[in-house]
């Protein structure tokens, strides 16, 4: 009978620890389903493939984009209280550069310094990978417009800015000459010349042309659009990389690593 009841005891213990191993499985089973409904795997934000970096506080956003001279992309998302894009960046410490008759001239983006005389590159800035007719610091933040500098070579090909480039005359002189048309249109030259100034020549190479008055050449037409001021209200504003000209197009000597562009322009804007 003793050893009845020993077999019965053993064999009841058996099927406890049998019971305590199945409940264990079951709950470890359980904690490993809530675990992966629970703890999803983490995502990081991309923009066109980019990781996004923020910079700064306040109510405006933007996203800002560098292509260094390497030809590599970094993405920023700006916060900002400031008014331009230039203010904004350099709060940031995105930019740096000098201050000039024409504003800031920028050297420094995302802390890579460019020198146009030592190796031939300078830093080009951009709205919606336009080419930007003000600079950045004159440049009011705009909503849904996406801003760039990139590291652009003076002899830069078509494949490095996205512009095609149709080539203009004979010469030793070469200089990039951009046209905006009444239409927004973007239109890439690449001038080369004997002439001394940019009037000079545009005018040989049939580009530019107007009424010669008090002041010099006052331009009518540019790429064959002739603009109206009386009629229209629009004329053809002259830059140099991107700032207003304090010269007249034809007496605006041809300077290395300028950019020069007209761009039809309304008397409200």
């Amino acid at each position: 009978m003793k050893v009845f009841n020993r077999k019965v005891r053993s064999l009841l213990s058996a099927a406890f620890c049998l019971m305590l191993v199945a409940v264990m499985v079951l709950s470890l089973s359980a904690c490993r389903e809530r675990s992966a409904i629970q703890d999803p795997p983490q995502t990081t934000a991309k923009i066109s493939g980019d990781e996004i970096i923020e910079k700064g506080t306040g109510a405006t956003a933007f996203t800002f984009k560098v292509v260094n001279k390497a030809g590599e992309t970094t993405t920023f998302s700006i916060k900002t209280d400031k008014k331009t894009v230039g203010d904004a960046l350099v709060d940031v410490d995105l930019i740096a550069g000098d201050i000039g008759d024409y504003g800031l001239y920028v050297k420094t983006v995302n802390g890579e310094t460019l020198d146009y005389v030592a190796d031939g590159y300078y830093w080009a800035f951009y709205e919606n990978g336009e080419y930007a007719m003000t600079g950045v610091d004159s440049t009011d933040i705009a909503e849904g417009v996406e801003y760039s500098f990139v590291a652009t070579a003076a002899d830069a090909t078509p494949a490095e800015t996205g512009d095609e480039i149709i080539e203009k005359g004979a010469g030793a002189t070469v200089f990039t000459f951009k046209v905006v048309n009444k239409a927004g249109e973007t239109t890439t030259f690449s001038i080369k010349t004997d002439k001394k100034t940019v009037g000079d020549a545009l005018v040989e190479v049939d580009l530019i042309a107007g009424d010669i008055g008090d002041y010099g050449l006052y331009v009518k037409t540019v790429n064959g659009e002739t603009l109206d001021y009386t009629a229209d209200g629009y004329y053809w504003a002259f830059y140099e990389n991107g700032e207003y000209a304090m010269t007249g197009v034809d007496s605006t000597d041809i300077a290395e690593g300028v950019e020069y562009s007209f761009v039809a322009t309304s008397a409200t804007e």
